[in-house]
């Protein structure tokens, strides 16, 4: 879950805007859930996949335990590429539609804070 730090006087702007946030929030998450399906259908199809090939492996006496192995290892590794892919994709998504939203990014809401902490030192 994406956590931003948000300035109390947030809770005074109008409903709509707030809303909006809620909005963007909720579709952002609705997205991430998504990739995460995306990759759990990936890992299942790579293991049926899998486990297919064993099988008909186990029928065949001329299938040595290295290829299987190799084969094993393989399909791990599809299967860890593809789930690393659509992870980047699903963030960078994110990421766009908060963006276009005018939803601020973490660094930029820490930013902010800092300088409203040096300026109110400053005051003082």
């Amino acid at each position: 879950m994406i956590h931003i730090d948000i300035p109390q006087n947030f809770r005074e702007l109008p409903g709509s805007v707030r809303d909006l946030g809620s909005d963007a929030a909720a579709f952002g998450r609705q997205l991430w859930l998504a990739g995460l399906g995306v990759v759990a259908t990936v890992e299942e199809t790579a293991t049926e996949t899998f486990d297919s090939m064993v099988a008909k492996g186990k029928k065949s006496r001329f299938a040595p335990v290295a290829e299987a192995e190799k084969a094993l290892a393989g399909a791990r590794h599809r299967a860890a590429k593809v789930g690393a892919k659509v992870e980047s994709a699903v963030e960078g998504q994110v990421s766009s539609v908060l963006g276009r939203l005018g939803v601020p990014t973490r660094r930029e809401v820490q930013e902010l804070t800092r300088r409203v902490e040096s300026l109110a030192a400053s005051l003082r």
